[in-house]
């Protein structure tokens, strides 16, 4: 397989895994509620979460994860919890000032930005399992022949690739959630919104401790 044909795979792979409806997604839409610097901070901190790992599945630091099963499952407590903790505290904000609209958004005026890349980059980086899918799935489009310098240049690219897709497909959504504006103002439909985002990451959260509770079942 030549370079061109490894990097045309991956891209077209990443782009159908980029379009699956997920956590990022729900994020970055919730984000928007508040406008689009908050959208465009969330989408700029998940891209840099997953630049990070990148870099740290080329270093191979993924590996001491994948080995050492504390420093595993206490990051995969630590992403449930945060997760969890986002999901409830969004819903409850919809239960404790209903009748605000567009109001209950979590963050407003300079700090948005900020607060967002803060909520992306998070989630991201107490996601263990993002870095297990770069160090698992990336390789396949590596050529084995490869030196160590050309597995690090490679590794770079193909998280370029990785990031970029995810950038731009989200702004997208920051951009079309910023369009119809007026639509999600309605006090009823941001309010709904907002419970649904909730959801998302309550499901996500409990996605990951679920498997460490159903042995006691």
């Amino acid at each position: 397989m030549t370079m061109a044909s490894s990097l045309l795979d991956f891209t077209l792979s990443i782009i159908s895994f980029t379009l699956s409806p997920g956590m990022d997604t729900a994020l970055t839409l919730k984000m928007s509620f508040s406008g689009r610097k908050a959208g465009f901070g969330a989408v700029s901190g998940i891209c840099t979460g997953l630049l990070l790992w990148g870099v740290i599945a080329a270093l191979g630091l993924t590996i001491l994860l994948d080995n050492c099963k504390p420093l595993y499952v206490g990051l995969e407590w630590a992403g449930a919890l945060y997760l969890s903790w986002l999901g409830i505290s969004t819903i409850w904000k919809t239960f404790r000032r209903p009748s605000q609209g567009a109001d209950i958004t979590l963050i407003k005026g300079r700090d948005c930005f900020r607060a967002g890349f803060a909520a992306g980059l998070t989630t991201d980086l107490l996601n263990p399992q993002v870095g297990l899918f770069v160090m698992t799935f990336f390789p396949q489009f590596i050529p084995a022949k490869a030196s160590f310098l050309g597995r690090l240049s490679f590794y770079g690219t193909l998280t370029a690739i990785n990031a970029g897709i995810c950038f731009v497909w989200l702004a997208l959504l920051v951009m079309m959630s910023s369009t119809l504006g007026r639509f999600i103002e309605s006090p009823r439909v941001a309010m709904w919104l907002e419970r649904v985002a909730g959801l998302v990451f309550l499901y996500y959260g409990l996605k990951i401790i679920w498997p460490f509770l159903t042995p006691m079942t």
